[in-house]
């Protein structure tokens, strides 16, 4: 057991910590950040060891890339990220393969979300609504779509259940979506570059992995007292807590005194998603080599179960590893977190949706590998979400308040790139500041 004094501590390696102890850093002040996991990153987590080529066990793409200052920092220092759009021919499939093109349903659930507006506009008594009860409104309501549009467009139509982690009667309509900004990029190059050039400020000595921290006290001389699992003690002027919502609704760190109410509340309102990504290599490409990610909005094991397949082997696969990574999520990744062997037989009618020749069967992996981001208790679900009824903005508002010289930082504390990984670097940037400023006023 030890005892250390410093400025600043803060918890949680990931990319809101990292970015935060950089700019302290920096400015001079001393700091600790402390991480449970024995690796850094957080939900950023490029493997280079589980698979043939990189494996993206963490975030996966540069997402708003119009309005994305890690995607700009990239770009300016020209780091070897490779960036790649991966938009080419995307194809929305189900259990008997592509989608009948003849039917237009692309076309009628493009009407989806400027319908969604309009009612609201229109019904400003309804505060919201899950996303099931606005997809019956819309089928129900607009007129001019053909009997077979009304009965099949419903799957297209669920696929913002897979980044909710829910089913569609769990899922708010209103709150839901957030603004495009921008293609999606993929970092070919690996996340971890521009995760390493953020912390390069930072010494080695000033990160303590191993370390999990189990309460936060705020002591009677403006001091805080932060308590690990190991008998170790931190005492600072501020503490900046990063980690996941997950956590922080798992009451894993214990405040003292407890949270204000409206902190506490901002963590009730805000939900979590549950998904994750599998990994699998083949020996043969079975898949169109040349479409670069799929949408399966088919039934597993007898349930809707909507999928995002990327292909792997055209980009981190560099064609010559034939290989896949699936995004699914709710009940089906907490199946294969449990027992990763059963990830294949589970997704197997995803991979068969999607073979150019469905006559032939799709043959086993040669590797597989899948994401622990729900039963790890370093995060406990994948990324925060919005509840029904509940405008995001308003939590995230709190947090960004804060407590005093105890801050949070995430994605999940901040309206600009809300659960992404550029919203977790501005919202370290962001308590950083605060600190910066707050000490230039004693």
């Amino acid at each position: 057991m030890s005892s250390k004094s410093v400025d600043v501590v803060i918890v949680g390696a990931g990319m809101a910590g990292i970015k935060a102890a950089a700019d302290l850093s920096q400015a001079g002040f001393s700091i600790a950040v402390l991480e449970g996991r024995d690796r850094l990153g957080g939900r950023l987590h490029t493997d280079r060891t589980s698979g043939s080529k990189l494996y993206e066990l963490g975030c996966s793409w540069f997402h708003q890339s119009l309005d994305n200052p890690l995607l700009k920092l990239a770009l300016d220092e020209n780091l070897e990220i490779k960036p790649q759009y991966d938009d080419n021919g995307p194809g929305i499939y189900d259990a008997d393969g592509p989608l009948d093109g003849s039917k237009k349903l692309g076309q009628a659930a493009a009407d989806f979300g400027d319908f969604a507006s309009l009612y609201f506009k229109s019904h400003p008594e309804v505060s919201d609504l899950s996303l099931k009860e606005i997809i019956d409104i819309f089928t129900s309501e607009h007129r001019l779509l053909s009997d077979a549009q009304k009965a099949e467009v419903k799957r297209i139509l669920q696929i913002p259940t897979l980044p909710n982690g829910s089913v569609a009667s769990d899922v708010s309509a209103k709150y839901n979506g957030l603004p495009a900004l921008g293609r999606d990029v993929l970092p070919v190059g690996g996340y971890d570059i521009i995760y390493n050039h953020v912390k390069k400020p930072v010494g080695d000595s000033d990160i303590h992995l191993n370390t999990a921290v189990t309460s936060i006290i705020k002591e009677s001389n403006n001091t805080v007292t932060v308590a690990t699992e190991n008998g170790d003690k931190y005492t600072s002027k501020y503490v900046i807590v990063t980690v996941p919502i997950g956590v922080l609704k798992a009451n894993a760190i214990q405040f003292s005194p407890a949270l204000p109410a409206p902190l506490s509340s901002a963590i009730d309102n805000l939900g979590v998603s549950e998904l994750g990504k599998v990994y699998f290599e083949f020996d043969t490409v079975f898949w169109p080599e040349t479409v670069d990610k799929f949408v399966y909005v088919g039934d597993i094991e007898g349930e809707y179960a909507p999928a995002v397949i990327s292909n792997w082997y055209l980009f981190n696969g560099e064609k010559k590893h034939p290989g896949l990574f699936v995004i699914v999520s709710s009940k089906l990744i907490s199946k294969i977190e449990a027992n990763p062997s059963c990830a294949f037989d589970l997704l197997k009618p995803v991979l068969e949706a999607i073979r150019v020749d469905q006559a032939t069967p799709v043959p086993a992996p040669t590797r597989t590998k899948s994401t622990n981001w729900n039963s790890d208790r370093f995060t406990l679900g994948a990324i925060s979400r919005a509840k029904i009824g509940t405008d995001p903005a308003g939590p995230i508002a709190e947090f960004a308040n804060g407590f005093d010289n105890v801050r949070f930082a995430g994605e999940h504390t901040i309206l600009d790139g809300f659960t992404f990984v550029h919203g977790a670097w501005r919202s370290g940037a962001r308590e950083a500041k605060y600190i910066i400023d707050d000490q230039s006023k004693i």
